[in-house]
């Protein structure tokens, strides 16, 4: 295993969807992940567009945004290194619910969806756990939405 390879699997430990797996599984998800850098600005991923991928903020910020109903960016929240999208395309193979922009220079990890299918149809155990992890992430977002509803509680 190469120096980069260690740096991927030790990232890819800190990303919660994540936090299950074993050594193992890490090896075989930093296998298929691709680096990808972009610039301040750049559009990553765009909103009503099918989804390929999911992905992980490695390093700088991306804001997440979707369109308003006169058609203008409504911004929804702010992703750090660590924090993961794209996530839900792959598992209910819809358009993207959101568009997301570099908020400065970042680098991103790429999952691309055909390798994380392969993977997961090989692996039950593997798959459960990402699964659980996923479920864990969506209940959070949706206690999150339910404060931002009820109350107006934006956490930024």
């Amino acid at each position: 295993m190469s120096n980069s390879d260690l740096v991927e699997v030790e990232f890819l430990r800190k990303v919660q969807i994540f936090k299950d797996l074993s050594d193992e599984e890490f090896k075989k998800i930093a296998a298929v992940t691709l680096r990808r850098p972009h610039k301040e600005g750049e559009r990553i991923v765009e909103e009503g567009t099918v989804g390929q991928a999911m992905f992980v903020v490695r390093t700088g910020y991306v804001k997440v945004i979707k369109k308003g109903e006169r058609g203008d960016d409504v911004f929804l929240t702010v992703l750090a290194p660590g924090e993961h999208f794209g996530e839900l395309s792959l598992v209910d193979r819809h358009p993207r619910s959101a568009s997301v922009v570099a908020q400065r220079d970042c680098e991103i990890y790429e999952i691309p969806g055909e390798s994380f299918h392969k993977l997961i149809e090989v692996d039950t155990k593997m798959a459960v756990k990402i699964y659980k992890g996923f479920v864990r992430e969506l209940c959070n977002r949706l206690r999150e939405a339910d404060e931002v509803l009820t109350f107006g509680n934006i956490q930024y």
